[in-house]
């Protein structure tokens, strides 16, 4: 309709017929209201995700883009209770569960900083809940008689050694196929190696999402409300989804963090030792784990720099610009290759 009304027809008329076209598309856009709420929905999801400002989807939301930083806080709400749903849905059928949790540190500078005003350092808490995939709740909870230990037992055996053997073919294989010259391999290399855990660990994990705390975690006081607040989340939980909590009493649920985290949450536990309740003594948190996630970032970056050991020069006089690697010290010179990661 709108295609219409080409610049022939509109050519003296555009003051007499704006008023018209202004109508007749405000009838188009609220037949089409659903689909225009579902992109502007969609939009404002992916600025929630890029961390965009509220100064900017108000400019959007000028335009009919996003929705008002008003309903983007109901949208989170409304994802927060989606997320919850799927949390019950997924305890029906597997009452097994993982929580993690670390420290969320956001340091914001004031543009004009006064007496009353300065710059602020917020200290949050963020955790996850994680399914399982490998664990089921048939599994066998005695603990294992371990035979006396001899130098026999630590040998490996014909089947070991030659699953170790091609194990170190595949990883040689793939650094290989990363230089020109071995390229064709990438095609016949396996992207997965087989083990006895393939089926479970070919998986993907869901995350649920939970809600971001207002606590510092280097606070026994926030700790304790942390780890309140995950018991009155599984307690809910368990009830919507089972009922009961007998489940949540049998198996209980892991809580993980970094070093730091399980360091607090094993000395809150030992706060409420003489708590008469369950959910008091904080016992439906078991085992509380670490998760190596700083020491996989270490393991990264030192690996990173020791492939380099100091600076990497580029020579101007190069027309491919091609990195020359060296140290500071001018007699230990030498190139070493990158180490693919």
């Amino acid at each position: 309709m709108l295609s219409a009304f080409d610049e022939k027809h509109l050519q003296g008329q555009k003051s007499r017929i704006t008023g018209s076209l202004a109508i007749v598309y405000s009838i188009l856009m609220f037949a089409r209201n659903a689909e225009m709420s579902a992109f502007q929905r969609m939009v404002t999801a992916i600025c929630i995700r890029g961390r965009a400002e509220d100064m900017l989807i108000t400019r959007l939301n000028r335009v009919g883009v996003t929705l008002s930083p008003t309903s983007k806080q109901r949208l989170i709400k409304e994802a927060g209770e989606i997320s919850h749903k799927a949390l019950c849905d997924y305890l029906k059928e597997k009452p097994l569960l993982k929580i993690t949790g670390d420290n969320l540190d956001i340091y914001i500078k004031s543009r004009c900083v006064s007496i009353d005003k300065g710059n602020t350092d917020l200290h949050l808490f963020a955790l996850n809940a994680l399914t399982s995939r490998l664990s089921s709740v048939d599994m066998d909870n005695r603990t294992p008689v371990v035979p006396e230990v001899n130098g026999d037992v630590l040998k490996l055996t014909e089947a070991e050694i030659d699953n170790m053997k091609y194990s170190y073919s595949i990883l040689i294989a793939r650094i290989l196929s990363s230089l020109d010259q071995f390229k064709w391999m990438s095609t016949v290399i396996p992207v997965h190696m087989n083990h006895g855990y393939s089926a479970g660990m070919s998986q993907k994990s869901q995350v649920f999402q939970l809600p971001i705390q207002h606590k510092n975690e280097a606070k026994y006081e926030d700790i304790l409300d942390i780890m309140d607040s995950y018991e009155k989340l599984l307690q809910k939980t368990f009830q919507e989804s089972h009922g009961t909590v007998e489940m949540l009493d049998e198996f209980g649920v892991i809580a993980s963090g970094d070093q730091l985290t399980k360091v607090r949450f094993e000395g809150a536990k030992k706060l409420r030792l003489m708590s008469p309740t369950t959910s008091g003594r904080l016992d439906h948190l078991r085992p509380v784990v670490i998760e190596p996630w700083h020491l996989k970032q270490d393991y990264l970056e030192n690996a990173r720099k020791g492939g380099y050991r100091g600076y990497i020069a580029v020579d101007e006089e190069d027309d491919n610009q091609t990195a020359d690697i060296g140290s500071d010290d001018e007699e230990d010179e030498e190139e070493i290759p990158d180490i693919p990661l």
